[in-house]
């Protein structure tokens, strides 16, 4: 169906979504804890009972793709300390569309190449994995190589040669920041040419593109330097792979204005136009206090649209943290939100493609200024749907948002965030997702044709395949939203093709996406029900 046959359905469907009941609040579920043997761990070679439990820390940034694929890297075997190079590292996540979390690789020894650690990683639509691996060195020193893999296959070890593209005839140093697109296209940040060179951002396993360097001019601030981290590891991209955020540094050495965030290469400003750079003041068009300048955090996230969102320090006061949204200040520290004092710092960014900004502040997750988690809150760490073991801890910088409906009713996306639960143990836990099955003519995928069987079911019908897909005998605006979140999968995901994952942004832009977006969040939350005019 094309977009404006399908746009006027959609547009009829909102008409059902104004007056829905309020329900409770999405449950949290665990994806693993320290001491625990990863589900799926047993199927891998190598595996090993006793030592491959989740250690302390075990956890580190999850990234996903659009479809609900996950994975993120998880240290084990508690035997060992908490430093270094000792344990087992695994490749934790999922390959069918999050529905079933599980072990996806562990490290091994490849083509004569011992994989020692894994690190940061991505995913795309088909479940295959890009991570970057720590290899031992038989003749050492050094001890140890950085190196780059797609699923088994090695694309270089450091010292290595650039074989072809901007860099050729360089060596890569290092590999880090590591995403993979939905369709299957790896990138990373490299050093190259040794320790105080340069670094870049790399595309493509084939052609190896760059996409940004030291040496390249960033608007009227001057050009990225040839030293360690001119180029910042924490990059995210949206998820097509359409934009990217990273910090770079734009002087040598350490000072107070060297660096500035970038996206897509270019300096981003605030909504008033001034460039957002460490020292640079911030006006008061944009929430900047007199004399205000910011030292950035580190944390960034960005989507489809532009859309940014990040946080930093004022430097010319004590209680001085800070959260934006395309430069403009959404909250400071102490601020009060949902009732909570926002004390201490920002812990964790994320935004979606609907415009939901989810952050992790004095030890509590947001999303959309609603509090979701905190300390004591529950999480369900036995599958029964019932919250068990209260969070004791949030860790810094884990967090991650998706475009999926999460379960519970509350009409909020499903965000993955770590920490330690009671006993302070090591966790990465979710939001768990809405389940149900929105195929409803049975073709193996979900689309436009499964919204007009919604439609004309709305109301009367009682079975999947005239549109309930959440299986509670009736078809309602919650049955919508499995649809919507469903919209461009295929089942399965390995053996058939897979749209483009800008389709249905495509199709739901054909009318007021962020009303569409807001009314799905509304119809279960009760602050916004009673503040939304009907």
């Amino acid at each position: 169906m094309i977009r404006s046959q399908l746009a006027p359905v959609i547009g009829l469907c909102l008409l059902f979504l104004l007056d829905r009941p309020c329900q409770a609040a999405p449950i949290i579920e665990l994806l693993y804890v320290e001491d625990q043997v990863l589900d799926g761990a047993e199927n891998l070679p190598g595996f090993d009972a006793l030592r491959d439990r989740v250690r302390q820390n075990g956890q580190r940034r999850i990234t996903t793709a659009i479809n609900g694929n996950f994975v993120g890297a998880v240290n084990t075997d508690s035997s060992q300390g908490n430093s270094g190079f000792v344990g087992t590292y695994y490749l934790f996540g999922s390959s069918d569309n999050g529905v079933t979390p599980t072990a996806l690789v562990r490290e091994a020894t490849l083509g004569g190449l011992e994989q020692e650690t894994l690190g940061s990683n991505g995913i795309d639509l088909a479940g295959n994995v890009t991570y970057s691996a720590t290899i031992v060195n038989p003749n050492a020193p050094p001890n140890r190589f950085s190196s780059l893999w797609e699923n088994e296959t090695n694309v270089f070890v450091e010292g290595d040669t650039i074989p072809v593209g901007p860099l050729a005839g360089h060596t890569f140093e290092s590999a880090g920041g590591v995403y993979r697109s939905p369709s299957g296209v790896s990138s990373w940040i490299s050093q190259y040419d040794g320790t105080q060179s340069g670094y870049a951002i790399f595309q493509d396993t084939t052609d190896f593109n760059v996409l940004l360097k030291s040496g390249d001019t960033i608007g009227s601030e001057g050009t990225i330097v040839d030293e360690s981290f001119a180029i910042s590891g924490n990059i995210r991209w949206s998820d097509s792979g359409t934009h990217y955020i990273t910090g770079v540094d734009v002087e040598s050495g350490f000072t107070d204005t060297d660096e500035l965030p970038v996206v897509n290469g270019a300096p981003v400003t605030t909504p008033s136009g001034a460039i957002i750079r460490e020292g640079n003041l911030v006006p008061a068009a944009d929430g900047g206090l007199p004399g205000e300048t910011w030292d950035l955090a580190g944390l960034y996230d960005i989507n489809d649209s532009g859309d940014f969102v990040f946080s930093a320090f004022n430097d010319n006061v004590v209680n001085d943290s800070i959260l934006a949204l395309n430069g403009q200040i959404l909250h400071r520290e102490n601020d009060t939100v949902d009732g909570v004092s926002l004390a201490g710092q920002v812990q964790g960014v994320a935004i979606n493609n609907a415009g939901d900004v989810a952050f992790v502040w004095n030890d509590t997750v947001f999303i959309n200024d609603q509090k979701v988690a905190g300390l004591g809150t529950l999480v369900d760490t036995d599958g029964d749907d019932v919250g068990d073991d209260g969070i004791s801890n949030l860790s810094l910088g884990r967090l991650e948002i998706t475009d999926q409906l999460a379960a519970g009713g509350d009409g909020l996306p499903v965000v993955y965030f770590a920490g330690r639960i009671s006993g302070d143990r090591s966790m990465y836990v979710r939001l768990a997702p809405a389940t149900g099955d929105p195929d409803f003519d049975g073709d193996l995928d979900v689309d436009g044709t499964d919204l007009l069987i919604w439609q004309r079911g709305f109301d009367s019908g009682t079975s999947q395949g005239e549109g309930d897909a959440d299986g509670d005998g009736d078809v309602d605006a919650d049955d919508l939203s499995l649809w919507r979140a469903g919209y461009g999968n295929t089942l399965p995901v390995a053996t058939a093709a897979v749209p483009e994952p800008s389709t249905i942004i495509l199709l739901l832009g054909a009318l007021p996406f962020s009303y569409l977006a807001t009314r799905l969040r509304c119809r279960h939350n009760t602050k916004c029900c009673e503040s939304t005019p009907r």
